[in-house]
């Protein structure tokens, strides 16, 4: 997990600032930024970030009910919406439109979470 002590939602540039401090995250950001953008990741830090528990149990649940090719494809849609599209991966909506997205059966996945 990200961090097990997160409540459901918090700003998340204000938790990596407190978490890392305001000097280190003015050097990190930048950093991260550019090093992302070698490896074609967009990296982006406003929106709300909260415990990510969810998105590991759903990615297991996956793992029970669908196939190995399903559950790359279903981390290959939860990781974006974090890093790239500021989604809060504690909100059960985001996490099963990313099932949805991976192929997987969105009201199959509410009734798990």
């Amino acid at each position: 997990m990200l961090d097990g002590s997160l409540p459901k939602a918090v700003d998340k540039l204000a938790h990596y600032k407190a978490k890392f401090g305001e000097a280190r995250i003015e050097k990190m950001i930048p950093h991260m930024k550019a090093v992302g953008l070698e490896e074609g990741i967009t990296f982006s830090y406003g929106g709300e970030i909260g415990n990510t528990f969810d998105s590991h149990r759903l990615i297991e649940w996956a793992k029970r009910s669908s196939d190995a090719t399903t559950v790359d494809a279903l981390v290959a849609c939860i990781m974006p919406r974090y890093f790239e599209r500021e989604a809060n991966l504690a909100d059960h909506a985001v996490l099963c439109d990313a099932a949805a997205d991976a192929g997987l059966d969105a009201d199959a996945a509410a009734a798990f979470l």
